[in-house]
């Protein structure tokens, strides 16, 4: 199926969606999902230092988010390992070119452009302190997003590289309560106020992204694996890019604003780690405020 021309911006649920309050979650708190239990710092580390595939998500306008996932970076390289770095906001398409700029060892601005980062759309210099930190330590940069105007051609596309990232979507774990929670999260992220139709187009433009951050995840490793930044929507393991990956190998961490966090946060990701919630205007009120001509 073709995607029309959908307007997806870069956000998340997180920051639009609206539910029951978790009373224990408190910014600065790290939550062992599986175990039920708070763990520091170093013990996330620790913990995610040896998973071959680290994916960390993000609310993409909460710069705490940006800062708490660089030092992870800088973390997990002091413990010695080497994995690749592939960000969401960095285009598969423009790879080599990335691979170039940092060859000649390009600033976090410059390598940004390289990757054809939106600077715009994502609010640069947000992911600034990500790119740096992999820069310090000496860790490859690799894209891993498929930008809006190449949704309707990558899907025709036959290229080995497409070929690759459709080959994980055809086999994928996903069935239809899968795909009715993925279309109802996309409901609720947009405040209810898109067209119906255009929600199942929407979930599809959703998986063709995971597949091939997932495809890019695999092709990037090094022998230290992936550390994966992206959306806490795509590092989700019930319907994000863990879908695609192999079982065991992967773990996911999610960035929660505490304010807004709910119980349905503790059950999506291996581990959540509470936030500040970041200034910003209501939403949903994008949706309700009379246009001007």
């Amino acid at each position: 199926m073709l995607i029309a021309a959908v307007a997806f911006a870069p956000h998340d649920a997180g920051a639009a969606a609206q539910s029951e309050r978790d009373p224990h979650a408190a910014a600065g708190q790290i939550l062992d999902v599986r175990a039920h239990r708070l763990i520091d710092e170093a013990t996330l580390v620790a913990r995610i230092a040896s998973v071959r595939y680290r994916l960390l998500g993000e609310i993409h306008d909460n710069p705490a988010h940006h800062r708490l996932r660089a030092a992870l970076i800088a973390d997990i390289a002091r413990s010695g390992r080497r994995p690749a770095v592939v960000l969401e906001q960095l285009e598969l398409a423009r790879d080599a070119n990335l691979g170039e700029a940092q060859r000649r060892g390009a600033d976090a601005d410059a390598l940004a452009d390289a990757g054809g980062l939106d600077k715009r759309a994502w609010r640069w210099p947000l992911h600034a302190p990500v790119i740096d930190a992999a820069r310090a330590a000496g860790l490859p940069l690799h894209g891993g997003g498929l930008p809006v105007s190449a949704l309707r051609t990558e899907a025709r596309d036959e290229s080995p590289a497409n070929a690759a990232w459709r080959s994980r979507l055809a086999a994928a774990r996903w069935g239809e309560r899968e795909e009715v929670a993925l279309r109802n999260e996309i409901a609720a992220s947009h405040c209810g106020q898109i067209g119906t139709a255009l929600v199942p187009r929407m979930a599809q433009a959703q998986r063709w992204r995971d597949a091939a951050m997932a495809e890019a995840v695999v092709r990037a490793a090094t022998a230290d694996g992936t550390i994966l930044i992206a959306g806490d929507g795509h590092v989700r393991r019930d319907l994000g890019v863990p879908r695609y990956l192999p079982l065991g190998e992967t773990v996911s961490v999610g960035f929660v604003e505490a304010p807004d966090a709910s119980a349905d946060d503790d059950a999506v990701f291996d581990y959540v780690w509470y936030t500040e919630a970041a200034p910003r205007e209501d939403p949903c009120a994008a949706f309700t405020r009379p246009r001007t001509r």
